[in-house]
């Protein structure tokens, strides 16, 4: 049961990895990466409400940053998560901004 359940995760990231390039070459969007050893989700969600102020913006909630999650953060799907980050939003335009 454990080796089906990690194939079928195995599948679901390869699906999801294509799905995510698909979107992100249609849209074009600004992607802004925060990298670091400390504080980057403090950063991002900073950066994320000082921009969702002039355009739409797309952040991960909390620091999920998996190969699962990522992808949801750019179809604008949440997690299902006890927190709820406002800065989500789940429409895809011009001004679509993904943070990682």
């Amino acid at each position: 049961m454990k080796y089906i359940r990690k194939f079928f995760q195995s599948v679901l990231e390869v699906v999801f990895r294509i799905l995510a390039k698909l979107v992100l070459a249609k849209y074009k969007p600004t992607v802004v990466a925060v990298t670091g050893n400390v504080g980057k989700t403090t950063t991002k969600d900073v950066i994320a409400t000082m921009l969702a102020s002039q355009m739409n913006v797309r952040a991960t909630i909390r620091s999920q940053n998996s190969d699962l999650t990522t992808p949801l953060s750019i179809f604008g799907r949440e997690v299902h998560s006890k927190e709820r980050n406002p800065l989500v939003r789940p429409s895809i335009g011009r001004d679509f901004v993904s943070y990682f």
